[in-house]
């Protein structure tokens, strides 16, 4: 018979998990979103000059969020390279025309994504 931390019996039942859905709550914590921003920033090479649009979250069963949108960026030659995906997935950003373009569609697709758009939230001025 194992012990809690408080020194109380856990031989009895589990209490029950809540269920896995793919809907998460109405609008994802604000870390979440934010923390897609920063890794944005990491990755563009000119992010303050970006410019996105159609910025939404799609939540997956596991509780994360999948950041997915569209960004026209400059190149290193200054020029902007025009509309292109994006997702934002942890720490990984998939840009369209890499080479992930069949799962960059999967994973913006796979679930009904939250109603809120984050556009504003993702861009450099926020």
């Amino acid at each position: 018979m194992a012990t809690t931390a408080s020194g109380q019996s856990s031989s009895g039942p589990k209490p029950p998990q809540p269920p896995k859905s793919a809907k998460a709550p109405a609008s994802p914590a604000p870390a979440d979103v934010l923390k897609a921003k920063e890794t944005l920033s990491q990755s563009l090479t000119d992010y303050p000059s970006a410019r996105f649009q159609a910025v939404k979250a799609v939540p997956f069963s596991d509780g994360t969020l999948n950041v997915c949108g569209e960004v026209n960026a400059k190149n290193r030659m200054g020029g902007y390279t025009g509309w292109k995906h994006f997702v934002v997935a942890g720490d990984w950003v998939l840009m369209e025309g890499g080479g992930y373009d069949d799962l960059m569609a999967k994973w913006c697709t796979m679930n009904e994504p939250l109603p809120a758009d984050y556009t504003k939230t993702i861009s450099p001025t926020q």
